[in-house]
């Protein structure tokens, strides 16, 4: 089993080694920032046979799974799979009462894992979400489940005392405008453990409805994520901004 090679902090999120275990290999979501649907990343997952119960057995104790970074664990498709379950179920049982790793389960439909597996969540299992903006872009993401019902969902898991993180990645400009007001919403969830600030990558490649350069990326990103950082430091939210962000505060390409 190979190692993630996702950026997450090791202080805040990550105990011990970081594996990342897919459970579907498509992603019924369709989201127009994907980079897991470009060609060039398409045999991540290759053809045949795949088992993901299997994968998660491999998995050493004692690490931190995410689960997963390439296509959303729960789909629709998960209802009647329940593939994620299963996985869940066969790295929980994994662990005893001296386990020291994590389980970190990223979604942008945490209300089916709410409804499906709430059974299965704490005691070391942290649920997660994608967020993107305030408000609901169709443009962007137009299969997935709104924001409004994301936030919805990470407020339930909150009040159980269910870890919580929250993937603000990546942040586009003329959608990501409204993150301040975003954040000030993640405030109120007592359980919120980390943010993530995550970079647009493979801008060149994606079919956005806006086309990029890295010069005025970098523009946006200057004119604004140093204001989301600092008002994340007054409404007491701890956060990580990924290599690929910080970069851009670093090196220019016109």
């Amino acid at each position: 089993m190979s190692l993630s090679r996702v950026d997450y902090p090791k202080d805040l999120l990550v105990k011990g080694r970081l594996y990342n275990l897919t459970v579907y290999r498509d992603c019924c979501f369709k989201c127009a920032y994907c980079w897991a649907r470009l060609p060039f990343f398409s045999t991540r997952v290759k053809k045949g046979k795949y088992d993901p119960v299997e994968k998660a057995r491999k998995i050493p104790p004692c690490n931190t799974v995410l689960i997963s970074f390439t296509s959303d664990p729960y789909q629709g498709r998960e209802k009647e799979e329940r593939k994620t379950r299963a996985v869940l179920e066969v790295l929980i049982k994994e662990r005893d009462y001296d386990y020291d790793g994590r389980i970190l389960v990223l979604t942008k439909n945490p209300m089916l894992a709410w409804l499906l597996d709430r059974d299965l969540y704490g005691w070391g299992t942290w649920i997660g979400s994608t967020l993107i903006s305030a408000h609901t872009d169709r443009r962007i993401e137009p299969f997935a489940p709104s924001v409004e019902e994301r936030l919805e969902a990470l407020k339930l898991f909150s009040d159980a005392d269910v870890d919580i993180f929250v993937s603000i990645e990546p942040i586009i400009p003329h959608v990501s405008d409204d993150i301040g007001y975003l954040l000030s919403q993640l405030a109120e969830l007592d359980t919120l453990r980390c943010v993530i600030f995550g970079a647009l990558n493979y801008y060149k490649q994606l079919k956005l409805p806006w086309k990029f350069t890295k010069k005025q990326l970098q523009k946006y990103y200057l004119a604004n994520v140093p204001n989301w950082l600092y008002l994340c430091k007054e409404l007491g939210i701890d956060f990580y901004v990924k290599k690929e962000l910080r970069e851009y505060f670093f090196t220019v390409e016109v």
